[in-house]
């Protein structure tokens, strides 16, 4: 059986002890493999304690990975981990490398650590914002999740790494869950098409992602008390051409005017995104 060996340094301890936790998810290692932790380093708390540290495994050169632990609910991490096997081919490169879960003692608090490739910084700003290159590699991440059984039910800035060559890699896979993806792909993901019907494109998770992405041109726009096709708020004039029965036409061009302007801000915006 495969053990990680940690170091810990209890409140009330004046050293730093090492600690073995015992390998317990499904996928096996050679019997008596040990992964050895070197200066772990804490870097972000939320559902677990998230450390950056070096792991050497035998005579090979050391690892840049990353420890999450937790000291309750080993359920969850134990369904990560699970979900890691899962996506087991999408592992270096849409996710990271998993390299196992551990659970025993660290002092006297029983914990579960999952360990994971160190992939990158934290994105900054906002998808929105994002490069439609990086908004493209990211689609890509995801549905390669999708075709490997799973979704990931939490995509947003925070479950997004950006690796040393600028490329995205998705984290923080807690919420995943099983899932048969049943887009038309490869025609579900034209950049710049006209947003498709969440009827007609079946999966909520890619089209709610890369609507909120404006990889989309919008279908509709919202006038008076409709909703009209995009096509005809090219000008305030013939916008105002869709107004219900009973508007005036001077009402029916004075909010013309202002839906048409936000259309058009709207598509300066996607304009002037880089692309790369």
């Amino acid at each position: 059986m495969s053990t990680l060996r940690f170091p810990y340094k209890a409140s009330l301890e004046s050293r730093v002890r090492q600690y073995n936790l015992r390998r317990v998810d499904v996928r096996r290692t050679t019997n008596g493999t040990q992964l050895v932790i070197c200066n772990p380093e804490f870097i972000h708390q939320g559902h677990s304690d998230v450390f950056r540290a070096s792991m050497k495994v035998g005579r090979d050169a050391p690892l840049d990975v990353v420890c999450k632990i937790r000291c309750e609910n080993f359920d969850r991490m134990r369904r990560e981990a699970r979900t890691y096997k899962r996506l087991e081919k999408c592992q270096g490169n849409s996710i990271p490398q998993c390299y196992g879960l551990f659970e025993g003692e660290l002092g006297k608090q029983k914990v579960s650590c999952l360990v994971l490739e160190y992939c990158g910084v934290p994105f900054e700003g906002t998808l929105l914002h994002a490069s439609w290159t990086f908004k493209f590699h990211l689609m890509a991440c995801l549905l390669d999740i999708h075709d490997n059984g799973s979704q990931h039910n939490d995509i947003t800035e925070r479950s997004v790494v950006v690796r040393p060559d600028g490329r995205p890699c998705i984290v923080d896979l807690h919420w995943a869950s099983e899932h048969i993806c049943t887009c038309d792909r490869p025609t579900d993901i034209n950049f710049h098409d006209v947003v498709p019907s969440i009827r007609d494109f079946v999966c909520t998770e890619i089209h709610d992602v890369a609507d909120m992405m404006l990889l989309w041109r919008r279908r509709i726009v919202l006038y008076l008390t409709s909703r009209v096709d995009s096509k005809w708020a090219e000008t305030p004039e013939l916008l105002a051409t869709q107004a219900p029965k009973g508007v005036s036409y001077d009402r029916a061009l004075i909010v013309a005017r202002h839906v048409v302007d936000e259309h058009r801000k709207r598509l300066a915006f996607r304009a002037s995104l880089p692309f790369e």
